[in-house]
């Protein structure tokens, strides 16, 4: 599988700290990425810097995603050709937008409270977007992790012959 490093558009890119922004955007935006389950976006960006190695302040571009530039292109990219997933994409870009606006809501004062009002109502209806989706994407692999686990729990604390026995009782309550 070709790394997101070996993209013709990353090898031209250039800064010194190269290898930690392609390191954040990775922890950030990888669907495979335990940062991704952390709903907080802030504490999810904060996370994501520290594990990287960068100082927020010094990547603002990247790490709020305000203005086209070279970092918020390379994040489009990954989401777009590494992650191959538009509904983990969509995710992604629901829950930057909800991010957004609760900083607008949060600074709400008298002068634009009927836009934090708005905003409000949107928010409801993208925070079930953004459920949905974290239940179309995660949720069958939880079921699963859940479903391997219970299936560990019974094999290291039951003999074969106990689980046939059970499964020889149920099937005869069935009938």
């Amino acid at each position: 599988m070709k790394k997101f490093s070996d993209f013709p558009v990353v090898k031209e890119y250039q800064h010194k700290e190269k290898p930690k922004i392609l390191k954040y955007i990775e922890l950030m935006y990888s669907k495979g990425s335990d940062l991704v389950k952390v709903e907080d976006m802030d504490e999810r960006k904060k996370l994501a810097c520290i594990k990287a190695g960068i100082k927020p302040d010094d990547h603002q571009d990247l790490v709020n995603l305000t203005k086209e530039s070279a970092e918020s292109n390379l994040v489009f990219i990954y989401l777009s050709y590494f992650q191959n997933n538009n509904k983990f994409h969509n995710l992604i870009a629901s829950q930057q937008l909800l991010w957004r606006i609760h900083k607008i809501m949060m600074t709400a004062d008298d002068s634009n409270i009927d836009q934090a009002i708005k905003l409000g109502k949107e928010s409801d209806s993208l925070c079930n977007r953004i459920d949905q989706l974290m239940s179309e994407i995660y949720g069958a692999q939880e079921v699963k992790e859940v479903a391997a686990t219970e299936v560990r729990k019974i094999v290291l604390t039951k003999t074969p012959e106990q689980r046939i026995k059970e499964e020889l009782e149920e099937l005869n309550q069935d009938v």
